[in-house]
């Protein structure tokens, strides 16, 4: 069973990845705070290989009941999520494809050629569904080679971006190109399948930690005006770093709030990561102030999550 602590990092996480997307009402000082998705991406999918690998330790899973439940989890909430991006762009924007609606309903529509607007965050749905197939391999080829396997995968993606690169460098590549994109979250995911697997403890705090999340952050950040291949694979390096220190920083902090109302978001953090991105789109498209709309965006996301996730949880029994 998940811990408050791990429950905290992940409402944090969502509620920081919805102001990430902030930067869709297009409002310059708005624009300003709504930093910091590709960390926080980074830090969901770390933490769903590690928490993955402590399940499997704890059970003996086989790979049908390890599909099953992760299935049963992410596809009532993913295609109710669907349903309302391709009723805004029917409705909205007058842009219906069935083929691609046809391809997303899948859950790897990212991997194919759609080209739908306001579908443009589900990639991490296409991702993680990859990541959880390759989970039973992974957890052994760690096992087997350890820390050997990670720098493997890590030269595959800069073998991968030299040989597929476009006009961009290797930091914006990854979210760019395809196979970019996946190879450095499935590094990503392997590496919590290792944290665990080799006893890492995130639960420890250290002092060490503050630096990590805020300098981290810092030269990250610095390093983001670079735009060329040394310096975007150092700028990958620092985001690592810094979602590391987040994750200990912030797991340390849960405990101060642990009867915060936040809590009570717990079970809602994958719904409000799924339907949040058409949430701002609709409102952005309806409201003109941006200020409004980025203060009615939150309240209207976590009562549709709350909505899903009952309506989910209720077709899936």
């Amino acid at each position: 069973m998940k811990s408050i602590n791990i429950s905290f990092i992940q409402i944090i996480s969502s509620l920081l990845i919805i102001n990430y997307h902030m930067s869709i009402l297009d409002n310059d000082f708005i624009n300003k705070i709504a930093k910091g998705g590709f960390i926080l991406n980074t830090i969901f999918i770390l933490l769903s290989g590690f928490l993955l690998a402590q399940s499997a330790s704890k059970s003996n899973l086989t790979f049908y009941s390890f599909i099953k439940r992760r299935v049963s989890r992410i596809y009532p909430p993913f295609l109710i999520s669907i349903l309302f991006v391709f009723l805004y762009n029917v409705l909205i924007i007058n842009n219906f494809n069935f083929q691609d609606f046809f391809l997303w309903i899948t859950g790897f529509g990212y991997f194919f050629n759609t080209d739908v607007l306001s579908t443009n965050h589900l990639w991490f749905v296409s991702v993680i569904l990859m990541c959880y197939i390759l989970f039973f391999p992974t957890i052994y080829l760690i096992k087997k080679f350890t820390i050997f396997y990670l720098i493997f995968i890590f030269f595959i993606l800069i073998v991968s971006d030299y040989c597929f690169q476009n006009s961009q460098y290797f930091y914006a590549n990854i979210s760019s190109v395809k196979l970019n994109r996946f190879l450095y979250h499935y590094f990503v995911f392997s590496l919590g399948i290792f944290f665990f697997t080799n006893n890492i403890k995130i639960e420890i705090f250290k002092k060490v930690d503050y630096f990590f999340l805020f300098f981290g952050f810092v030269l990250y950040t610095l390093c983001l005006q670079y735009k060329n291949n040394i310096m975007g694979i150092i700028t990958v390096i620092l985001a690592l770093i810094t979602a590391y220190g987040y994750i200990k920083v912030v797991y340390m902090l849960a405990d101060r709030f642990e009867n915060s109302i936040l809590f009570h978001l717990k079970n809602i953090t994958f719904e409000m990561y799924l339907i949040h991105y058409v949430i701002i789109i609709f409102i952005h498209h309806f409201i003109a102030n941006p200020y409004i709309g980025y203060l009615i965006v939150y309240p209207i996301t976590i009562i549709f999550s709350f909505g899903i996730n009952k309506f989910s949880s209720s077709i899936s029994k």
